[in-house]
């Protein structure tokens, strides 16, 4: 039987959204088209320079493609934790992140626009960094190309996070009732 700590009151696991894995696979079909095109064509020594940057851009959008936000949230702790583990992707947040509930001063729903929310502009990819002033955390993954909708949270250290969600009224729910239930 599942103890009270076990019980999970949110889980969810995101990608990057589609518009973010088509953009990144662009450049690979374009030029490994042309590739082919110059094959076909018969100018086989040509064809390797665009074959090669494919490639190139290829290995580039690996880590768009599989990356994804494992979000959990049980009766002391919101874990967020981003995999593969080992994939080597400069700017991210921290990888894994252990909340303590008792560290949440607030939490509310909150729309990113991701050109006009200064807080947290900084190192990116794509939606999720870290900002240049510190002490500000995106984990964002499925987003529009404009702005993203998710949960803000103010921590009793001063730090903020908005960590994206498919159902971000859920999550916020989900922290509140998690964190009352653990008093």
């Amino acid at each position: 039987m599942e103890g009270h700590n076990d019980h999970l009151y949110f889980e969810e696991t995101q990608h990057f959204a589609r518009w973010i894995r088509v953009t990144v696979l662009l450049p690979v079909a374009v030029v490994g088209c042309l590739s082919l095109a110059l094959l076909v064509a018969g100018s086989t020594r040509t064809a390797l320079v665009p074959g090669g940057l494919a490639l190139v851009f290829l290995i580039l959008a690996v880590p768009n493609l599989v990356i994804k936000l494992v979000t959990k949230l049980d009766a002391r702790h919101l874990h967020l934790r981003l995999d593969p583990p080992g994939l080597p992707m400069p700017f991210l947040p921290p990888r894994a992140q252990d909340i303590a509930l008792s560290d949440i001063s607030h939490c509310e729903v909150r729309t990113y626009r991701a050109l006009f929310d200064r807080e947290y502009w900084g190192n990116h990819v794509w939606g999720l960094g870290t900002a240049f002033r510190g002490g500000a955390y995106l984990y964002m993954m499925n987003t529009g190309p404009l702005n993203g909708t998710g949960v803000q949270l103010q921590l009793r250290s001063g730090e903020r996070m908005l960590v994206g969600s498919d159902h971000p009224e859920a999550l916020a729910s989900a922290i509140m009732r998690a964190s009352s239930e653990g008093r």
